[in-house]
């Protein structure tokens, strides 16, 4: 039921209708909204009309003075008790949600329309942000405006287009496939420098991370009861994640998607590397060298940690040290350490969907440039051991010679 009154202003009568909403359910009490400023009684009444058709048809949004980052401290408080993985919520609490605070935190709740998210996207992305840090404020901002959306305090979500950066020459030399992976002499050469050079445990990790192509937090969650020497198979279903990169704090969680938990079969130069493995930590356990006794595979041998699993981050700085000491340029982070393992699949001749299976991939596009990189030079050495098979310009030559 609508409300049409008549007002005094200091420039003359204006007019204002009042809309009952219905009981607020916290308090039991009316809601009322009220629009002033008509300037005569029948637009007053059109806009009162308005406003009830959109609560009949549910789409009416009470006006409200929520700011964009009170809504999204409130949101978070939700988020936390969803069962995401920690490692996601620290993701979205330590890179997409200062974003979203600084450049749109002021704002109104209900007044964050299409084109204020595309200007924060456009605004990050001249501010020289990665692609992945926009795509993260994208995904989040979505997440939180949607969850508005549902409480009924936003009428639509904006529409946004992710923007695209352009690519420049370096940025297109950079991205070069081969940079993804390593060769397979190249990779042959790094192994034997870290066995003669480096830590002990190093060469194992190295290994089995190429030919197994499992990522570095699934690595160092491994037990040994993960691994099966008869059936010779490893099986892979959970990460280990440090919030602080503390060697002491730490836990095992799921692994990055329902794809990633999988059972491998692998090489018996593996299974012998980790027998070596098994067998020094054997030693460690009967002179209780052992502060941490839990059963992972990939542990730190000696001093004050001795059992703890190994830090992924002192791997990574291990690796960079093995890649210079075997004289590799290539931009090899432990990361794409396990693309070389997708790239000798590939070699092999192993399908695409075998590979991505065994590597714990749904959809990766880098495994599939790969893949498209390394089976397209197949095609071309083929091609060419089939024109020496034949040799036509050899047979033509010896034919001009007989006529002559």
């Amino acid at each position: 039921m609508a409300s049409i009154q008549k007002y005094q202003t200091k420039n003359g009568a204006k007019w204002l209708f009042k809309v009952f909403l219905g009981n607020d359910p916290s308090t039991g009490k009316k809601v009322y909204t009220t629009k002033r400023g008509f300037k005569t009684e029948r637009e007053a009444k059109a806009g009162a009309v308005k406003v009830q058709n959109a609560i009949y048809t549910g789409n009416h949004v009470a006006e409200n003075k929520i700011l964009f980052e009170t809504f999204i401290e409130e949101w978070l408080k939700e988020y936390e008790h969803s069962g995401i993985k920690t490692s996601t919520l620290i993701n979205r609490k330590t890179t997409s949600i200062p974003h979203l605070k600084r450049l749109l935190g002021k704002s109104a709740l209900n007044k964050i329309n299409s084109k204020s998210f595309n200007h924060i996207l456009q605004t990050l992305q001249q501010e020289g942000y990665s692609k992945d840090t926009v795509d993260n404020v994208y995904i989040t901002g979505r997440m939180i405006l949607k969850n508005a959306l549902e409480k009924g305090l936003i009428r639509e979500l904006p529409i946004v287009k992710k923007p695209k950066k352009k690519k420049t020459l370096e940025d297109l030399m950079n991205e070069e496939v081969e940079n993804h992976y390593l060769e397979k002499s190249e990779l042959k050469h790094l192994l034997s420098i870290t066995k003669a050079r480096g830590q002990s445990i190093d060469y194992g990790i190295l290994l089995v991370l190429a030919f197994t192509g499992m990522r570095i937090g699934e690595l160092v969650a491994l037990k040994w009861d993960d691994i099966n020497y008869d059936n010779k198979t490893i099986r892979i279903w959970k990460t280990l994640f440090r919030e602080k990169n503390t060697i002491q704090q730490f836990e095992l969680t799921p692994p990055k998607t329902k794809k990633s938990i999988r059972t491998i079969s692998v090489s018996d130069e593996v299974l012998n590397e980790l027998q070596d493995i098994q067998i020094q930590q054997n030693e460690l356990r009967k002179n209780s060298a052992l502060v941490l006794d839990e059963n992972f595979v990939f542990i730190k041998m000696d001093g004050d940690y001795c059992g703890y699993p190994e830090l992924s981050r002192g791997i990574g700085y291990r690796l960079k040290k093995y890649l210079r000491l075997a004289g590799i340029s290539k931009e090899i982070s432990l990361h794409k350490f396990r693309h070389t393992h997708i790239s000798l699949l590939c070699e092999a001749g192993v399908d695409l969907p075998t590979i991505q299976e065994r590597v714990g991939h749904e959809n990766a596009s880098t495994t599939l440039k790969i893949y498209l990189h390394i089976t397209k030079q197949l095609k071309d050495d083929s091609v060419k051991k089939f024109s020496k098979l034949m040799d036509l310009d050899k047979e033509t030559k010896a034919t001009r010679g007989r006529k002559q």
